[in-house]
């Protein structure tokens, strides 16, 4: 009895240690593709397109930093409908009414045969606290006319314009106003707004993304992926677990430059659908994330991901070994080399040695055509250990 006992006793904790195994090492079954942590919502509070509700009606809701009056012109020319020119800034104006002005600009955001869109633009600074947001936030309007350029009062505006609680200063072109603007009497006019204008404190804004441990809302959730910054500043990526712990973590792929080719991407092992599976670290298991699908056709279907493709310059992040296409033996490329895809066979990836022509850096003179040494490497062998795609774009910011 106590041996059967034993025995009984052994199957059960045999059971209950199954579900404490971790799951099996995923496989890769998207290879050479990345997943874009950003989005072009998260872009547009990052390049400062989109603010905070703080102007107009909404002025009183943010905290007001160095208000004062903005009064500013843009020569504008309307040209045929549909159409303007926004002629060269030169100097830029200040800020009355406060004891430390700061330089602004009125600039023209976008037109149409109906509407004009202006903001006060920031003038240049080497020093960011000037301006955390990069453009001051509208108040009470003072005026809005359009004048020739000698001067003369064309169209009294201030009726027809409004505030957007992000800041933007929105002029209503009514028939009477079309017909003097785009009559063609004058090659531009001076568009001049008036109005109080202040700065305000960058704001956190926060992105989170819920993870599981399969491709489904019903799965075991697993924590978050946050996505923070501040306008102006580098967006941060973290790992919050479901008790609040947060790891700071940086993905495969970064160019946090958005002036340039802006890259926080991440590798992709699996796809269902508008779910992507990412590799362990900085998670302790491999997990599922969904994608907010807005546009599908913008990418068949996935949005946001992307694989290696034949044109742009690669570098390797690890070493690896590969045998060349239409030889024998095997070659070591290093990490820090350079490659060029040529073309991706199922679960290989056929590529060259980068050339000299190949640099974005390159003059335009084509080069002379001749038969150029490819290489083919399964695609195990640009992974690491934790699966994590070892190849990265090589040249984001250009020459």
């Amino acid at each position: 009895m106590r041996a059967a006992a034993r025995a009984s006793l052994a199957l059960f904790a045999a059971i209950l240690s199954i579900g404490t195994i971790p799951s099996a090492q995923p496989r890769i079954n998207t290879p050479f593709q990345v997943i874009s942590l950003w989005s072009d919502e998260m872009m547009s509070y990052l390049t400062g397109e989109r603010q905070p509700a703080c102007s107009g009606d909404k002025r009183a809701d943010c905290k007001r930093v160095n208000p004062g009056i903005c009064d500013g012109t843009v020569h504008v020319s309307f040209g045929s409908p549909g159409r303007f020119v926004q002629f060269p800034w030169g100097s830029p104006q200040m800020q009355t009414e406060t004891r430390d002005p700061k330089g602004f600009r009125l600039s023209v955001v976008s037109s149409d045969e109906k509407t004009l869109e202006l903001k006060f633009e920031c003038a240049i600074s080497d020093r960011a606290d000037d301006c955390p947001t990069g453009m001051f936030h509208i108040g009470l309007l003072r005026e809005v006319d359009a004048r020739t350029p000698e001067g003369e009062l064309a169209l009294d505006l201030g009726r027809h314009s409004r505030v957007l609680p992000e800041g933007k200063l929105v002029v209503s072109l009514d028939e009477a106003a079309r017909k003097v603007l785009y009559s063609g009497r004058h090659s531009f006019y001076l568009v001049r707004a008036a109005a109080e204008c202040f700065l305000v404190p960058p704001l956190p804004v926060e992105w989170i993304h819920p993870l599981y441990d399969g491709p489904s809302v019903t799965s075991a959730r697993l924590g978050a992926l946050v996505a923070r910054f501040t306008p102006f500043n580098t967006m941060e990526w973290i790992v919050r677990t479901n008790s609040g712990s947060e790891t700071v973590f940086e993905p495969d792929w970064v160019q946090s430059d958005w002036g340039y080719l802006y890259l926080m991407e991440q590798t992709v092992l699996d796809r269902r659908g508008d779910w992507v599976q990412l590799p362990l670290k900085p998670f302790s298991q491999a997990v599922w994330l969904q994608l907010p699908v807005r546009d599908r056709s913008a990418y068949d279907g996935h949005p946001g991901l992307h694989r290696l493709e034949p044109g742009p310059v690669y570098e390797l992040t690890k070493d690896i070994s590969a045998r060349p296409t239409n030889g024998k033996g095997t070659a070591v490329f290093k990490n820090g080399d350079t490659i060029v895809v040529v073309a991706i066979h199922d679960r290989v990836l056929e590529f060259r040695k980068e050339e000299e022509s190949d640099s974005p850096c390159a003059g335009n003179d084509a080069p002379a055509k001749r038969t150029l040494q490819s290489f083919r490497a399964p695609a195990e062998a640009f992974y690491d250990a934790d699966l994590h795609l070892r190849l990265t774009r090589a040249y984001p910011k250009g020459c």
